[in-house]
């Protein structure tokens, strides 16, 4: 699936991730077009909004893909508690996001 170019990701949050029990940090991804689904190296995790954890230090790549929007690739590092990011509309396809 091939990712756009747009930036890996925004938030609504500057407040890093808050640390779990097992001393992984704990982010929210959710999306601004609820048809979204969320994949981690190919495997679907779900719909947003979804919380995933992940060690401290590491970086995670996930894919966000919606019916008449461009796959995006998102980054998450633990930085943000919280990432809200959007779609954009597959060429030729008049989608309201």
């Amino acid at each position: 699936m091939p990712a756009s170019a747009a930036p890996t990701h925004s938030s609504d949050d500057s407040v890093s991730a808050p640390v779990t029990s097992s001393g992984k940090l704990a982010v929210m991804i959710n999306v601004r077009q609820p048809q979204a689904r969320i994949f981690y190296k190919g495997k679907e995790l779900g719909k947003p909004p979804i919380t995933v954890e992940l060690e401290p230090g590491s970086r995670r790549s996930f894919e966000v893909v919606a019916p008449g929007f461009q796959t995006r690739k998102l980054v998450v590092d633990g930085s943000k508690a919280h990432i809200m990011i959007g779609l954009r509309a597959a060429p030729g396809t008049a989608t309201t996001p």
